[in-house]
């Protein structure tokens, strides 16, 4: 569905989904530095944040490169809120 609605090669979705799922592995080790400066409540509000960011980036934008710096940050989202969730 990915490869479909962007135009991108499978090599390159698969790059961006994955990303993901590693930068959200990373993220967590470093979640409790969020949670300790952000408190809880605001680690899960702002954790929300690139689930609504990322969306918008495969729409309105054709960067491969600021694709998977979304992934990044989506990554980092994520495990704010598994953890402070």
């Amino acid at each position: 569905l990915l490869q479909q609605s962007t135009g991108r090669s499978a090599a390159e979705c698969s790059w961006i989904l994955g990303g993901v799922y590693f930068s959200a592995v990373f993220w967590r080790g470093f979640a409790s530095f969020t949670i300790a400066r952000l408190g809880f409540y605001w680690s899960v509000v702002l954790g929300f944040v690139p689930y609504v960011v990322f969306p918008l980036a495969l729409y309105f934008t054709n960067s491969y490169w600021l694709l998977l710096a979304a992934t990044v940050v989506w990554g980092w989202g994520a495990a704010a809120i598994w953890i402070a969730g």
